[in-house]
């Protein structure tokens, strides 16, 4: 079964023309087998930001819905694959001070139609808003 690796969070910041929004770019590798090589596979990024259940319950926040999924081909048995994602500031400012941000990533082979194949989070990275 496909499996995500090397996930982290590469790049964010205020776009340089307008600071209210934020970009934030997911890297990941994607692991598959010699007999998923050459099939279609659907990958989908959505944003957290962490709590480490501090008060309020601990939930963590969910910053943005997972998109319509995009579907891509299995070229090789690892794939290198990117997301940028564009936020308003204040949906990242859920709290006072420090954000802590992570992300998940959904995959699944497209004829599948069942559960992910994998689904993981990034490291957290912190960012002020």
């Amino acid at each position: 079964m496909a499996n995500i690796i090397n996930q982290e969070i590469s790049e964010f910041g205020p776009l340089p023309n307008d600071r209210s929004i934020w970009s934030i770019t997911v890297s990941y590798d994607i692991r598959f087998r010699d007999d998923e090589v050459s099939v279609d596979f659907d990958d989908a990024v959505k944003l957290w930001e962490d709590d480490r259940g501090e008060p309020f319950g601990g939930g963590d926040d969910q910053i943005t819905p997972y998109p319509l999924p995009s579907r891509f081909r299995a070229s090789s048995s690892l794939v290198s694959r990117e997301k940028t994602i564009m936020v308003f500031r204040d949906q990242l400012d859920t709290e006072a001070g420090g954000e802590e941000v992570k992300a998940q990533i959904w995959l699944r082979r497209a004829d599948s139609g069942g559960a992910a194949d994998d689904e993981v989070y990034t490291p957290i990275k912190e960012m002020s808003p």
